[in-house]
């Protein structure tokens, strides 16, 4: 469909300038099409070094599947913008009383006044939803179908805003929401609004009126403020006479707004009747987490496809139920815990020669080791107490966590053999690891050593209990054990006429310190254990 014929489909949007330039209605197929992103991904990327898969990994970052409930936000948002744009037809003189409206505003200090009685076909609606379900990301992809910027020369020169994305100010502030609103303007079109009118000093109720008049100016399709909780949050008067702001500006200044937040946010934009009124102009928006059902399977089978494991794992109902269970329906959690199965399978075949298969146990394991900073927040949503889960609003940890432990790897990956200590891959200490280490050392193992050898066998056993770890890792590295027929006193390092026997963990690192070798180097060179990135350069 092209742009004139939407024209003609409905009288109300033909000669409006503000309209003609925006791009085609979209129809259910040419919406999927638009909003997924095309996953970049060859069978051949399996088979490249480590750490160049490790940025592989990172694509996933970017996927996108378009669902139903995506395109109903693409429909929304359509409506909403040329619905506002409808009440500022420049052709007709709309825009410009509008215009006129914000002088007197500016005159007279004040967002209530006006010269002229105006129609407002302004709405707004609310995104509001548990955190990682996508509600940001997906607005940026719907938003990313329109230019952001449009350049009239007629029937006057004007550069049309078709949308602005602000982020709600912690503080709850007017002042700060103009200055990210100024600031946000003057990026986008090279002006010095915020030098002009945002200085401090300046009164909040003078900034308030010119953010209102740059909105008209500039023809501001729809303000999407973002983290409406933000408000919430903050208990005092200013940021409760924020949210009134917000609702003046749609019901006077004609601009519709598009509100995102956690559901912590609800109670807000539930407080009065006005408030719900504006925030459900078009139908409020609730994202929950997905459940399981044919959508989840859909969004999991597309997902799927984006492996760069040396071995491919079909997909299986284990996996779907452990994919699910581990991240409760939430989109951002199961993508996060996908990629970091892959990397962990990567990683063990670099350390144990192990194929780099994903199964369900690895995926559990994975989540097991990784997640226990959202721990409670899955806890809460197999629970299904919502009072529990509010107080769960926020993954930025989580993305932190996860790109921590990307930057950490890759830069591992890259560095050569001899620069890398013993301490690769070891994983964090918990109860069963430092009580293993313990008998290891009291046994007369190097601390380092008994560490190394520890990790080694809980990445192998997982679920061991540490009496089986204990006599694995003795088993495979013939550790010593102290003759306990004659217990001495006291149970220390050997005298110093002890008579070491040359396969001895001690003996081979005393003789590898009168070289020059650190522990771990001189256990290698005997061979008493395998270099973890013995396969790592192949």
């Amino acid at each position: 469909m092209t742009e004139v014929q939407d024209s003609l489909w409905l009288p109300e949007y033909r000669d409006n300038p503000f309209i003609a330039r925006l791009p085609s209605i979209l129809s259910t197929a040419d919406s999927v099409q638009a909003l997924g992103v095309p996953a970049i991904h060859e069978d051949a990327e399996r088979n490249y070094p480590d750490h160049i898969r490790a940025h592989c990994l990172l694509r996933l970052k970017r996927f996108f599947e378009p669902l139903e409930q995506h395109l109903a936000l693409e429909q929304h948002f359509a409506m909403l913008l040329r619905q506002g744009y409808v009440g500022r037809n420049p052709a007709n003189g709309d825009y410009i009383r509008h215009l006129q409206n914000n002088y007197e505003r500016i005159e007279q200090q004040d967002l209530t006044a006006s010269r002229h009685q105006v129609g407002n076909t302004a709405a707004s609606f609310a995104l509001v939803g548990c955190s990682g379900v996508g509600k940001t990301k997906s607005m940026e992809r719907v938003l990313s179908l329109y230019d952001q910027v449009i350049y009239h020369r007629e029937p006057f020169s004007l550069h049309q805003i078709v949308w602005l994305k602000l982020e709600c100010p912690s503080r709850g502030s007017h002042k700060d929401l103009c200055i990210s609103f100024f600031a946000e303007v003057d990026r986008l079109l090279g002006t010095n609004y915020l030098a002009k009118y945002g200085r401090s000093g300046t009164a909040a109720g003078a900034m308030v009126v010119h953010m209102a008049q740059i909105a008209s100016l500039h023809a501001i399709g729809v303000l999407v403020i973002d983290e409406i909780q933000n408000i919430q949050e903050n208990s005092g008067t200013t940021s409760q006479d924020l949210m009134a702001f917000l609702v003046r500006m749609v019901n006077l200044v004609a601009i519709p707004m598009i509100f995102i937040g956690t559901l912590s946010a609800l109670p807000l934009l539930q407080k009065d009747f006005r408030q719900a009124r504006r925030a459900s102009g078009l139908g409020s928006m609730v994202w929950e987490r997905m459940p399981k059902n044919a959508s989840w399977d859909h969004f999991i089978q597309h997902m799927w496809q984006l492996q760069w494991t040396r071995e491919y794992s079909p997909l299986d109902d284990e996996i779907r139920t452990a994919l699910y269970e581990e991240s409760q329906g939430i989109v951002d959690v199961v993508i996060n815990l996908y990629m970091l199965t892959q990397k962990y399978a990567i990683q063990m075949r670099a350390v144990r020669n192990r194929p780099e298969r994903i199964d369900a146990q690895l995926i559990r394991y994975v989540a097991r080791e990784n997640f226990k900073i959202i721990a409670p927040m899955i806890a809460a949503l197999k629970s299904g107490n919502l009072k529990a889960l509010s107080q769960f609003d926020d993954l930025l940890p989580l993305h932190e966590h996860v790109q921590r432990l990307f930057d950490t790897w890759t830069l591992q990956s890259t560095q050569s053999e001899s620069t890398i200590s013993a301490r690769v891959l070891v994983r964090k200490p918990d109860d069963t690891r430092d009580k293993v280490v313990e008998v290891l050392v009291n046994l007369g193992m190097e601390s380092a050593i008994a560490g190394q050898f520890v990790s080694d066998a809980l990445a192998a056993h997982p679920n061991a209990d540490p009496k089986e770890l204990i006599g694995r890792i003795l088993s495979n590295h013939q550790a010593p054990v102290p003759n306990k027929a004659k217990p001495t006193r006291r149970q220390g390092k050997p005298k110093k006429d002890t008579v070491l026997e040359d396969d001895d963990l001690r003996f081979i690192t005393k003789e590898g310190r009168q070289q020059g070798l650190r522990a771990y180097e001189a256990l290698r060179v005997r061979g008493v254990i395998k270099s973890p990135l013995a396969d790592f350069a192949a």
